[in-house]
């Protein structure tokens, strides 16, 4: 898929997605908006959604809206609005630590600009949740201004003191019964975390950490049950890789689905997700390759299906410049599941003078067989340019089309190359040294 159509696909998706409840003050909270519309601050609205995908770079803006799955999980619209989050007593296993609650609501909340974040009087902070956790102290705070009400967690050590407890994420700006999400982990080299859930004492939660690949090459995403504590969940999870879809909680309010939440992420779990990935590289290709746009390629294909590079042994297939310019390149890589299947993405990035462009698109996931650098994979990226991938013996690519006749010819290099073909191209023939078809096939398709 074209990450440049994402928010399109996404908009039509959800058009068709019936609206979830407004709340009851939602007039008040519209006029209050309106005097602060200096702050661009991405909120949960529930009428559009903007999403900024940057092609190797940080935090996709995601998971603080609320997802509504069907018409038939929808819950049904209450004349009673449900007591504020902000309002439920403490939770967590610190909430009868009175001065250490206290002293912590105390706590600013960043030095951040007023105009981009909310910044509610500090006499408006209470703390929703606090808890050890594996990978320290957590509390949740919100503060209120007016009728609008704002969030952020704070971390520190286990068994911090007020003063050590710092800002984990960026203050934003909520609804009064939409459910909090932090994603933590201990440090950057860190392989696990922890994913907490704040959400009303009744809800419930299922857990996904992303699509599964199958030894088929079917692709699907369960959610399973978590445990919960009076609307609180704290689930072991892998650290995360990425940014795009990924770990994903619902949180069930009387017997339906009333949010799916994704992200939540704090500066720790920032710095591993965007780490780099490590990649094998057997046709010795990763010094032509640009790093930053690898990385961001990686980020993406990891971040998608919530695994760690030790799950699904990240592989670098093809690069190549199409133009014969640096400042334009196709990457391609591929992965291996725990059940044999294999999956291949590709990425163009064009890098201009003031501006850049970026394309990525993900191959249908292949059964388990043979290895994956003894697999055709010929994988068309929107703009005519295609990446291939093919036994190590490799060192042309005959493009055909539906006829079988031949449209072009891409150089390989021990197999893996990638070059602009015409719209007609169906079909790869993968040639070694002395002239000899090694592979061919039609063309990869692609993820749906």
């Amino acid at each position: 898929m074209d990450l440049i159509d994402v928010e399109t696909d996404l908009r039509t998706h959800l058009a068709t997605r019936p609206a979830p409840r407004a709340p009851a003050d939602l007039a008040e909270r519209t006029r209050v908006r309106h005097r602060r519309q200096r702050r661009q601050q991405a909120a949960v609205v529930g009428v559009g959604l903007a999403v900024v995908l940057v092609f190797g770079s940080v935090p996709v803006l995601r998971g603080l809206l609320p997802t509504v799955d069907t018409a038939d999980d929808v819950a049904a619209p209450s004349s009673t609005p449900l007591p504020s989050l902000y309002d439920l007593p403490t939770r967590g296993s610190l909430a009868s630590d009175e001065e250490w609650l206290a002293d912590v609501a105390a706590l600013g909340w960043g030095p951040w600009d007023p105009a981009y974040v909310p910044t509610p009087p500090s006499d408006s902070h209470r703390v929703a949740f606090a808890e050890d956790t594996a990978t320290g102290r957590v509390a949740l705070v919100f503060g209120r201004e007016d009728a609008q009400l704002s969030s952020i967690w704070f971390t520190g050590p286990t068994g911090a003191r007020p003063e050590e407890m710092t800002p984990a994420t960026r203050p934003q700006e909520t609804f009064p019964d939409q459910p909090q999400l932090l994603l933590d982990v201990t440090d950057a080299a860190a392989s696990r975390g922890v994913l907490i859930a704040v959400s009303r004492p009744d809800d419930e939660f299922t857990y996904a950490p992303g699509p599964s690949v199958a030894a088929d090459g079917s692709e699907t995403t369960e959610f399973t049950p978590v445990p919960a504590t009076d609307g609180v969940a704290v689930i072991d999870v892998p650290a995360p890789t990425g940014w795009l879809l990924g770990p994903q909680v619902r949180v069930v309010r009387d017997g339906t689905t009333a949010y799916t939440l994704g992200g939540g992420f704090s500066e720790s779990a920032e710095a591993v997700a965007t780490s780099p990935i490590p990649v094998a590289d057997p046709r010795g290709l990763r010094s032509s390759a640009n790093e930053t746009w690898l990385q961001g390629l990686l980020q993406t294909a990891l971040g998608h299906y919530g695994v760690r590079p030790e799950d699904v042994q990240p592989t670098l297939l093809a690069v190549g410049t199409p133009t014969g310019s640096a400042a334009e390149q196709i990457i391609m890589v591929g992965l291996t599941f725990p059940s044999g299947a294999t999956v291949t993405w590709a990425g163009r990035s064009i890098a201009e003078t003031d501006s850049s462009e970026t394309a990525t698109v993900a191959g249908a996931p292949a059964a388990a067989g043979p290895d994956l650098l003894d697999r055709l994979f010929a994988l068309p990226i929107s703009g005519g340019d295609l990446a291939v991938s093919g036994p190590l013996t490799g060192v042309t690519a005959e493009v055909l089309d539906g006829d079988g006749d031949l449209l072009t010819t891409l150089p390989l290099v021990s197999g893996g190359g990638a070059g602009a073909v015409p719209p007609s191209a169906a079909m790869v023939r993968v040639l070694d040294a002395a002239g000899t078809v090694v592979a061919e096939g039609p063309l990869t398709g692609l993820a749906r």
